[in-house]
């Protein structure tokens, strides 16, 4: 047998190609030991068999000839012997899954329940180990005490603009000081080949601006090796970190892929199986306690404030039951259209909406803000055509939807096991205004909001505000803004509630190219 460090040193392999190598097949995955049965220093090492490192000559010698990493596991002679090996060397718990004898089978006892204590409260705040979060930008948007203190702290504070949170700029920089360079090697290639599956090469080097030219180097040549990750929900890196503040040694980084973004978890070799699998494996209490203990941060952001019109009348001609039943569908339905334009929940009061609409690493968020509220605007023609048909009634059903970007803090208020998130600042309140101002399902967004739109995509959109014209009759300006104050003059002297926005350029969004949206409201 040859230990995976003795591996390294014979054939000039790096821990990174070694573990590309057992995770696509071409070589044996090794006998792990553990304590008094590892050697050469460490808590634990993993063992091949002698002839892996012909198998690697043999790759090496395939390469060369052309073949790719494909192809590689059908040019390979079979890995048989090897896997012979592993199997007779492998300690009895691992092969505790060996056949039964007939005779031992049928006498196996059965077994016997015994009724246990409180089970542990698996959470990953509990995590005793590195852990740390990033959105779809890989910017920092939660991370633990130990992730902090030996891999994000290389003695500059995390700041609270979001933009200045990127994953390399405090990890990279952190890592270069503690710990040896095949060590850093495999941190950052794992580290690449996450973000690798989420941002194609050109995004991906953005990443590294913050970090010093000769690192960023380092990094850009590291990255164009990187492979694309195979699909899936977890993904396991093996790995050798010694940690410099307690002599720790972390031999497994974990990386969890979520809607939201990536989670990394390192666990220790000295309290391997505490549960870390388990916890991951538990992807929707775990994202929930992610997104609940997610760090306060500034960021740009659009948001959308949507309210049923008449919904004290509708209330008042519906038996309670049905006026839920109706509240529900509209939830229900607009959910999966929040979902697809990337939008997240906020705190809201009654039948209300509030949504945020964050950057994205590939799309414009505000463009998903529009397309999100005409899309909603068709859904709400639906439902009225449904549920004028069950009820006979001549209601039309409406989402008045108003929309503002801004530079806000977002956070969360917990109370108890129930959490909200929300918007400090004006750019709620103005988003709000809009939204009373909004009639029969229109939709206004501020001129700020649509002028941040690139100008190839702003030609797809379809606005413009109404004028009356001598005959007082109602019509359409196109590309143009204005005022409440001037849209309304006899409103803003009569409702207080539009005083501080009653100068806000404003505008009427009706159609977005590409967009399923139905057509504007009529005036």
């Amino acid at each position: 047998m040859i230990s995976s460090k003795d591996l390294l040193v014979i054939t000039g392999l790096s821990r990174a190609t070694l573990n590309n190598y057992i995770r696509d097949g071409l070589l044996p995955k090794p006998v792990v030991r553990t304590g008094e049965e590892a050697t050469q220093g460490a808590a634990r090492l993993g063992f091949f068999p002698d002839d892996v490192v012909e198998r690697v000559s043999e790759i090496r010698r395939l390469r060369k000839e052309g073949v790719s990493m494909a192809d590689m596991p059908n040019s390979l002679t079979p890995l048989t012997s090897s896997e012979m090996v592993e199997w007779a060397t492998a300690p009895k718990r691992e092969r505790m899954y060996e056949p039964f004898s007939g005779h031992l089978a049928r006498a196996k006892r059965r077994p016997t329940g015994k009724s246990v204590g409180e089970l542990p409260r698996l959470t990953i705040e509990s995590h005793s180990a590195p852990a740390y979060f990033v959105n779809n930008r890989l910017e920092l948007i939660w991370w633990n005490e130990s992730a902090e203190r030996e891999l994000l702290g290389s003695g500059e504070e995390i700041p609270g603009e979001l933009e200045h949170r990127s994953l390399f700029a405090f990890l990279a920089p952190t890592a270069k000081q503690r710990y040896d360079e095949v060590s850093f090697d495999d941190l950052m290639y794992s580290h690449l080949v996450a973000a690798r599956r989420l941002l194609p090469e050109d995004q991906l080097v953005n990443c590294f601006s913050k970090v010093d030219s000769k690192l960023r180097q380092y990094l850009e040549s590291l990255s164009a090796e990187v492979e694309c990750l195979h699909e899936g929900q977890v993904t396991h890196f093996p790995l050798d970190l010694r940690s410099a503040e307690s002599g720790e040694i972390y031999s497994d980084l974990y990386v969890s892929y979520f809607r939201e973004g990536i989670l990394f978890t390192l666990e220790s070799a000295s309290k391997h199986d505490t549960g870390i699998q388990t916890l991951l494996s538990q992807r929707c209490a775990l994202i929930s306690q992610l997104m609940r203990n997610r760090k306060p941060h500034v960021t740009p952001l659009v948001v959308m404030v949507a309210d049923l019109q008449n919904s004290v009348n509708i209330c008042s001609e519906l038996p309670a039951e049905e006026y839920f039943e109706l509240i529900n569908e509209v939830w229900q339905q607009a959910e999966p259209i929040f979902r697809q334009y990337r939008g997240s929940h906020g705190k809201h009061a009654g039948d209300g909406m509030v949504y945020y609409f964050f950057p994205q690493p590939d799309e414009d968020y505000k463009l998903n803000a529009l397309r999100c509220s005409l899309e909603l605007r068709q859904m709400m023609q639906r439902l009225t055509q449904k549920w004028q048909r069950r009820k006979g009634w001549f209601n039309d059903l409406y989402l008045n939807i108003g929309l503002h970007e801004g530079r806000e803090w977002f956070g969360a208020y917990h109370a108890g096991s129930h959490v909200e998130f929300t918007v400090l600042g004006d750019t709620v309140n103005y988003a709000a205004r809009l939204s009373d101002f909004a009639t029969n399902g229109s939709i206004y967004a501020t001129k700020s909001l649509i002028n941040q739109i690139p100008s190839a995509e702003r030609k797809q959109i379809h606005y413009g505000v109404y004028r009356s014209n001598e005959r007082t009759e109602k019509q359409l300006v196109v590309n143009s803004y204005a005022s409440i104050h001037n849209l309304a003059p006899e409103l803003c002297a009569m409702n207080s509630k539009y005083r501080d926005i009653e100068m806000l350029p404003i505008t009427e969004v009706l159609d977005v190219a590409g967009s399923a949206s139905g057509t504007s409201t009529e005036k």
